[in-house]
């Protein structure tokens, strides 16, 4: 996929058998639940192209500045106590920005690999509903938000030098 997406970028795949279904790790490893390989393909091509998109959209590095703007030095407890609340919302906020666009970025990848948008949404019925976390939104919210989504705007989330 990362070929046929042209994602020039290295990326590491880690499979696992834990609780995880996926998530990025330090910008440049996808960790997948092995348990991904049980769901239809373009469901498991759309939770790991959502991965990828984390990747190649810099979320980590995104992270990594808000976490500097409030606890530039050293962390210490020390440190961040009196930080702990408004770098919270701040990650919040941001991490459910980068959900967002990253499950746009799968969901062009799904169109490109010539795929059904069913798929996506599939991928978050089978998976299971779940509500707003602080890193997460909510299911319905999600999956809302992919069926709104039209294809000219996911030009901003589509691969670097992909075909468009």
């Amino acid at each position: 996929m990362q070929r046929r997406l042209r994602i020039a970028r290295p990326i590491e795949l880690r499979v696992i058998r834990r609780e995880v279904i996926a998530q990025t790790l330090h910008g440049d490893i996808v960790v997948a639940n092995e348990a991904l390989a049980d769901l239809p393909e373009g469901e498991r091509l759309f939770v790991l192209a959502h991965e990828l998109g984390h990747v190649v959209l810099g979320h980590w590095e995104q992270m990594v500045q808000v976490y500097r703007k409030w606890v530039p030095g050293t962390v210490t407890q020390q440190q961040t106590d009196g930080v702990a609340q408004p770098l919270g919302r701040d990650a919040s906020t941001l991490s459910h920005r980068q959900e967002f666009e990253a499950d746009a970025f799968g969901l062009r990848a799904v169109r490109m690999l010539g795929l059904s948008d069913q798929n996506a949404v599939a991928a978050f019925m089978d998976l299971g509903m779940r509500n707003e976390t602080a890193t997460h939104p909510g299911t319905r919210k999600r999956v809302a938000a992919l069926r709104s989504t039209e294809p000219d705007q996911l030009q901003a989330a589509a691969p670097a030098g992909a075909e468009h």
